[in-house]
């Protein structure tokens, strides 16, 4: 007779972690059991160690958790005396439910390279990145966050963000959408130099075109502006002096507007 679709599939014993004098066991949602010492996860994990000096150990227990077998065979190598695991080849989907699993065990020794490898994910990831910074009040991620997500339509943010997360980033939104538009009034594509008597600047003009091209009613684009201003400033070389002077100025004014523009964080 066929087995019933109803009972679970055999487990199967992680080979990293098949310890033969192990005390506890591991059982991941997938059903992999890591046989492990309770000694290492006390040392490394607070929630674990909280969890021994309040119940009593029982011989060979298995603890079930949420996290699947690829993300616990991560974890657990941070509790023992081995090297750790590269995550720069670990896919995104694996690294980000890692680095809830620290935090949610509270490993201290494997938040950190985590966190640092979930900002360097913030160009590709930059909505997930940003949802796991805002749940772990990593400020200096948050805002870095904030500025990639600027390209996002208001209509995909709504789509993933919470209530409350949506409402501070619309205001956020909303900053640096004003200051695109002050961009584009700042310095118009007229400029009569010192040393223009009649006509106004034609190279200015030209800057100002390729400069407002690029902006292209896109407040994304504005994050990078300054970089923009300073490569037009070095592809002038000589042609006009006045027009690299006042680009410096622009570069300066912007600047100044830049910073001023709150951080994503204080909306919170």
């Amino acid at each position: 007779m066929a087995p019933s679709s109803s009972n679970p599939p055999p487990c199967r014993v992680s080979s990293r972690f098949d310890s033969a004098d192990s005390d506890i066991a591991i059982q991941s949602s997938d059903n992999v059991l890591f046989k492990i010492h309770r000694i290492n996860l006390a040392m490394f994990s607070q929630v674990f160690s909280d969890a021994a000096g309040s119940t009593v150990a029982q011989t060979n227990e298995t603890v079930h958790l949420t996290e699947s077998a690829e993300v616990l065979e991560l974890m657990l190598q941070y509790i023992y005396l081995q090297p750790q695991p590269d995550l720069r080849h670990v896919r995104f989907d694996v690294l980000a439910a890692l680095a809830e699993a620290v935090e949610k065990y509270q490993i201290y020794c494997a938040m950190g390279v985590c966190s640092q490898r979930m900002k360097e994910c913030i160009s590709s990831h930059p909505v997930e990145v940003l949802m796991y910074s805002v749940r772990h009040k990593r400020e200096e991620i948050i805002n870095e966050c904030a500025e990639a997500t600027i390209a996002i339509s208001a209509t995909e943010m709504l789509k993933t963000l919470p209530g409350d997360i949506f409402a501070a980033w619309m205001q956020y939104y909303h900053n640096w959408h004003a200051l695109m538009q002050k961009e584009y009034g700042r310095y118009g594509p007229t400029r009569h130099h010192r040393s223009v008597a009649v006509h106004h600047c034609e190279i200015w003009a030209e800057n100002y075109a390729l400069i407002g091209n690029e902006i292209g009613g896109k407040p994304s684009a504005v994050v990078n502006l300054a970089s923009l201003l300073e490569k037009r400033q070095q592809l002038l070389g000589g042609r006009c002096d006045d027009c690299k002077r006042e680009l410096g100025h622009w570069y300066h004014q912007f600047t100044r507007d830049r910073d001023n523009i709150p951080k994503f964080s204080t909306y919170l």
